[in-house]
């Protein structure tokens, strides 16, 4: 009697890697999450992936935002029960680019960052710079790093780097997870 013969396994496509999705509460809006997006996907197409979740009464709505999306629940529903179906359809939209790695392209990305930092320069960590009479610019936005010049007050401060890292470096990185890094310009 022969061994019996092995039978082939069907190829099988590995799963694809994780999506990492950042919800956050929206302070003045209880129904509402603002889910950070992947670097790999833009706020149109995120939007366009939840459209069908208005229809079918799950969201009222979803705002835009430069590396976000604001998504607001309907009457009735709760975060516990529908945040995975939200985050499934996001997740879905960023790997139905393909690889699910980048945008392919290195320049949109760098786009997406730069909005992402004139829109904190332009909000609170810019205003706190500017109160304590310091000033940022972006020197450069390359390949996920930003450059800023710190002037007026900030030159000579020894608190300047901590205000770089901890202000921010972090509130940016709250916006766009794939940041590589800020780092202070050369005078």
């Amino acid at each position: 009697m022969s061994a019996p013969e092995a039978k082939p396994t069907p190829a099988t496509n590995p799963p694809p890697a994780p999506v990492h999705l950042h919800p956050e509460r929206v302070t003045a809006e209880p129904s509402s999450l603002r889910w950070i997006l992947p670097a790999q996907l833009a706020p149109e197409r995120a939007r366009a992936a939840l459209t069908p979740l208005i229809a079918a009464g799950v969201l009222t709505d979803v705002r835009l935002e430069t590396a976000a999306v604001v998504t607001c629940l309907a009457d009735g529903r709760r975060w516990r029960a529908d945040g995975a179906t939200v985050r499934e359809a996001l997740s879905a939209a960023a790997h139905d680019l393909g690889t699910g790695v980048g945008t392919g392209s290195v320049a949109q990305d760098d786009g997406r960052l730069a909005a992402v930092v004139r829109e904190v320069l332009d909000g609170e960590p810019g205003a706190y710079l500017r109160s304590h009479g310091g000033q940022a610019e972006v020197v450069d936005v390359s390949h996920g790093r930003v450059t800023l010049r710190l002037s007026g007050a900030c030159t000579h401060c020894p608190a300047a780097g901590i205000t770089l890292d901890r202000t921010l470096e972090r509130e940016i990185r709250r916006r766009y997870p794939a940041l590589v890094e800020v780092r202070r310009a050369r005078r």
